[in-house]
């Protein structure tokens, strides 16, 4: 499935951008061979400057060695979703379309799915007040179940 978000909220978007400025768009190739040399030069020298802030990152939990998917039990706990609402003010996740609110068109909304509950819950996000995200709508989920 495509990003749903372009820009600095997508990773992958990011990196497709900062290549495109600092060697696509700066340097004519000779050849094939000339492309592959400075681009792989250009991410190892990425991936250097970014070596200390990746290695802080707190260490993956390891995956349970006895665990097994049950599809006919959800597990307790909660998914987030970033999510861009269209012209409608609905957004696109789980394999559903929801209803955010018709008055916050085209803007990011928080998506906090409450497995637990049985809840999807949804808040807005906004660049001039990033840490008031206030709720927007709340509404019952019922997974699917596998037919």
């Amino acid at each position: 499935m495509p990003p749903r978000e372009l820009g600095l909220q997508n990773p992958i978007e990011h990196f497709n951008g900062l290549f495109q400025a600092k060697v696509w768009r700066r340097v004519r190739f000779q050849s094939v061979r000339a492309f592959v040399a400075h681009s792989t030069r250009y991410v190892a020298a990425l991936s250097e400057r970014r070596r200390a802030r990746i290695s802080a990152a707190p260490a993956r939990t390891p995956w349970p060695p006895d665990w097994s998917f049950d599809p006919s039990h959800y597990p307790p706990g909660q998914l987030v979703y970033i999510r861009r609402t269209n012209e409608q003010g609905t957004v696109l996740a789980m394999g559903r379309r929801w209803l955010i609110d018709r008055h916050w068109c085209h803007r990011l909304v928080r998506l906090e799915l409450d497995l637990a509950r049985g809840e999807l819950r949804s808040y807005a996000l906004r660049r001039s007040a990033p840490v008031e995200q206030p709720l927007l709508r709340i509404q019952p989920y019922e997974p699917r179940r596998p037919s």
